[in-house]
């Protein structure tokens, strides 16, 4: 295949894919503002599980509301993750020796003390910020 045809296919994909997720938060041109990412942290997201809402006994409400809260915190700690990998030596340099969940457990600290204003903006930002803090990557190396 030639390059050019590629390089264009790829570049759509990027587009749409940007486009799609812009489209699924509504917030913004990124997954998560830091403010949904919070959330998510918390199990407050608004997961619908599919039968949930057409009623049913307590216990099965209850076990669905239990759900979509262990879906949301695990999807915000899978995108910090995915971001957490994503970024590299110039950002941070704890890779292997800091925790998943120390680095989720100090995200949230990070957002819940932010004033609601600033916890607007894209939420790998707030993530990559915390990454340096934690281990900071200093001239001379880790």
């Amino acid at each position: 295949m030639d390059l050019s045809l590629r390089t264009a296919g790829l570049a759509f994909l990027l587009t749409a894919g940007s486009a799609l997720a812009a489209a699924a938060a509504g917030s913004g041109p990124w997954l998560y503002s830091g403010e949904d990412l919070l959330d998510a942290l918390q199990g407050n997201a608004a997961y619908t599980l599919r039968g949930d809402a057409a009623g049913g006994n307590a216990a099965t409400v209850a076990a669905a509301d239990e759900l979509r809260r262990e879906i949301a915190s695990r999807t915000a700690a899978a995108y910090i993750a995915g971001v957490a990998d994503a970024s590299g030596s110039d950002v941070w340099c704890g890779r292997g020796r800091i925790q998943a969940h120390e680095i989720v457990a100090r995200v949230s600290g990070h957002l819940q003390a932010l004033p609601a204003a600033q916890r607007r903006g894209n939420a790998a930002g707030h993530v990559r910020a915390v990454l340096a803090s934690m281990a900071p990557c200093g001239d001379a190396g880790p």
